[in-house]
Parts: structure tokens; C-alpha cells; sequence
């Protein structure tokens, strides 16, 4: 057992992210101090003297959201130290860079995790999520798959939306965003010989698809911060009251000024339930376990963190562990104790995207060869699974 290592080296200034230090750092040391880096800036207010100072030395502001108090700018390495000196500014994070938390290349046993028969027995299938809209921030969604749409109204309908950066589709070239979002909110039916078997939790909410992952299931910090802050700015129209991240990455900072955390905030804060993958960082590649691997934005307290754990086929708890791989608390930075809770993560069944990246790069994650592209189903592991099915 071990704890996860540092990122990044000290920085002489506290407002600077170690992480971000170490990339300045190393230009400075190049003598490459004229070299862009990206940053996400925290202020005090939004009164713009950041922005201000920014434009002064040859930097440029990328995007901005003055209900965060948050900008992303881009600026010269030489200039991120007197940035943070300025005295409207809270904090300067690096752009980090986030990916879905699916832990795909073992999966060979297909296997439902049983949760919605669980809730029945429970006698709680009559709670279907109705009228519940949920943001599924992923890679997209693929709007004409069967176990998507089958049965929905206008009134439960599928809302689309991109912020990746140059590209406005929304449809799932990755594959992780269709299936989270099946997991959560699938009908289960319009799957050949399958139907009933693999129908989400919440088979009557509406999805909203807030795509913020590449083609590669990729993406960065400020596109998942544009995703929440559109969230909270629809939240009445189309009456969002979960958020479900299945994607982060690691970070050496607090989430009292981790920009991501910072934004999760602010959902809460508006009414909505966010809920994040712990990630899967819980062992290296020896096997060794390792602890302090909580991704953020779960490394939040006001975030519902979820870990995934192994049911081995059966609806019976007795039996369960948690995944191998799913990441261990405590928190890196604040020693918070995460997950807060585990869900099935494991050989988890969902919607497949039509010739998603996934599955092309490996065929084993394929469930029984269906040839409809609107009818296919696929099966992945990972805290990704887990958050949805919370």
C-alpha cells in the first residue's frame, strides 16, 4: 500500500497551484519564458484588473464566468508569478486535463448489475425519475439510440449541447457518454431479444447531454466548468436536479480553490445534485494499492463521491467488494474521507454508441454481436458505471 505522489514541485507563491509551478518553472529554467501557458484564474471579484494585467503582457483571455469569478486566460510563463501577486487574485490553477473514469479492458463476464431488480423487491420501482432532468457531462450521447429515446416524450425528451472546443456535435464517437447515460436514465427496451433486461435506474428522466469529452474521451478542466455553468443557467428550463461527472483527473490542490470543486460548488449551490466518480487510480500498475487517488471534482465534500465496487453477477450484497481499481481516500491535499458511498462498477451493461472508439479499439467489450447500431449494448467497467446507477 502506498500513497499517490506528489504533483508538481513547491511554488513560492501560495496562490499558484503546485502543478502549474512545475510547468512555469520548467519553461523559466529552458529560458522558454515567452512560452504560452494556460490558466484558470480565481478572483476576488470580477472587476477585471486580472484581465487587465493579462493584456499588458501579451496574454489573452480565453473564456469567462463572472458568476464563478473565474477566467481562463492564456499568458507568457514569465508572467504567471505577477499574476498571482495582483491582488484581486484568489488563486491560478493549470487547465488540467479530465477523462472519463472507465477502467474498460477486462471486461470478458457480462453480467447487469441488478440494482433496478433490487429496487423493485425494496418496493421502489415506482420511482422512475418522472420529470427529473439529468445532466450526463460525457462525451455525448448518441440521440438515436433505442434504449435512449424508446418510449420518451417531448416532455422527457433528449437536450444535446457541446462545449468542445471546434466541434458542435454531440453524438458519442468515444462511447462512454451513451453508455453513463443509459445506465442512468435507459429504458431498457427496443433491444432485439434484450428488452427489460438493461433498463437504467431512472428510466423516465430526461437526459441532457452536455458533451465536454473529445472523440478520445478527453478534455479540459475550463470545458467541464463550461458545462456546469451552463447547467446552472438552464436548471429551471429544463429542470436539472442531478449532475452526474463520470470523468475528472488528479490534482495536488485543495477543493477549496480547485477550480473544478469551485464549480461543482456552485451547482450545489443552485439546487443541484452532483455526483462524481472516485476515479480509478486505486492501484498501480504493479497491483499495489494506493491511496489519496480521488479525482477531482469528487474530492469535494459537497460532491456525492461514488466508488465502484464488484458484485460478481449476483443481486446479493454479501458478496460484494470494492473494485480494485476503484480510487481510495482519504483526499489528497484536505484528508477528507472519500467515496462517499460504492455502486455496482464492475461488467456493467449499457447502450452502445454506434462504432464508438471503445469498442473498436477493443471488440471484447461487444455484447452478443448485434448488428443494429441503434440497438447495441456494451459493457464496461469503472467508477463511470458507478456514478450513474447513484
Amino acid at each position: 500500500m502506498r500513497l499517490r505522489s506528489s504533483s508538481g514541485a513547491d511554488s513560492p507563491q501560495p496562490k499558484i497551484a503546485a502543478d502549474l509551478w512545475a510547468q512555469v518553472s520548467e519553461s523559466l529554467v529552458a529560458s522558454r519564458g515567452d512560452e504560452l501557458v494556460r490558466v484558470i484564474v480565481q478572483t476576488a471579484d470580477n472587476n477585471g484588473g486580472d484581465l487587465r494585467y493579462v493584456r499588458l503582457h501579451s496574454g489573452r483571455s480565453l473564456d469567462n464566468y463572472p458568476d464563478f469569478n473565474l477566467r481562463v486566460v492564456e499568458l507568457p510563463a514569465s508572467a504567471v508569478e505577477k499574476l498571482a501577486a495582483q491582488p484581486n487574485v484568489r488563486s491560478l490553477s493549470p487547465d488540467r486535463a479530465v477523462r472519463g473514469s472507465d477502467n474498460s479492458y477486462n471486461s470478458h463476464i457480462r453480467r447487469a448489475s441488478g440494482v433496478s431488480a433490487a429496487l423493485a423487491s425494496s418496493g421502489l420501482s415506482g420511482l422512475s425519475g418522472t420529470g427529473v432532468g439529468i445532466a450526463i457531462l460525457d462525451s455525448g450521447v448518441q440521440a438515436d439510440h433505442n434504449d435512449i429515446i424508446t418510449g420518451k416524450t417531448s416532455s422527457n425528451s433528449l437536450v444535446s449541447v457541446s462545449f468542445v472546443p471546434g466541434d458542435s456535435s454531440t453524438g458519442d464517437r468515444y462511447g462512454h457518454g451513451t453508455h453513463v447515460a443509459s445506465l442512468a436514465a435507459g429504458t431498457g427496451y427496443g433491444l432485439s431479444g434484450y428488452d427489460g433486461q438493461y433498463s437504467g435506474i431512472a428510466p423516465d428522466a430526461r437526459i441532457i447531454n452536455v458533451r465536454v469529452l473529445g472523440a478520445d474521451g478527453s478534455g479540459n478542466s475550463s470545458d467541464v466548468i463550461a458545462g456546469i455553468n451552463w447547467c446552472i443557467a438552464n436548471k429551471a428550463k429544463y429542470n436539472i436536479r442531478v449532475m452526474n461527472l463520470s470523468l475528472g483527473g488528479l490534482t495536488p490542490e485543495s477543493y477549496k480553490t480547485d477550480p473544478l470543486c469551485q464549480a461543482a460548488e456552485r451547482a450545489v449551490n443552485a439546487g443541484i445534485v452532483v455526483v462524481a466518480a472516485a476515479g480509478n487510480s486505486g492501484k498501480d500498475a504493479n497491483g499495489t494499492i494506493v491511496y489519496g487517488g480521488i479525482h477531482s471534482p469528487g474530492i469535494d465534500p459537497m460532491v456525492i463521491t461514488v466508488g465502484a465496487a464488484n458484485t460478481y453477477g449476483t443481486d446479493a450484497r454479501s458478496d460484494d467488494t470494492v473494485a480494485t481499481y476503484s480510487s481510495r481516500g482519504p483526499t489528497y491535499t484536505d484528508r477528507l474521507m472519500k467515496p462517499d458511498l460504492v455502486a455496482p462498477g464492475n461488467k456493467i451493461m449499457g447502450a452502445e454508441a454506434a462504432r464508438n472508439a471503445l469498442v473498436t479499439a477493443h471488440p471484447q467489450l461487444d455484447f452478443a454481436g448485434l448488428s443494429d447500431s441503434k440497438k447495441d449494448l456494451m459493457t464496461l467497467n469503472g467508477t463511470s458505471m458507478a456514478a450513474p446507477i447513484v
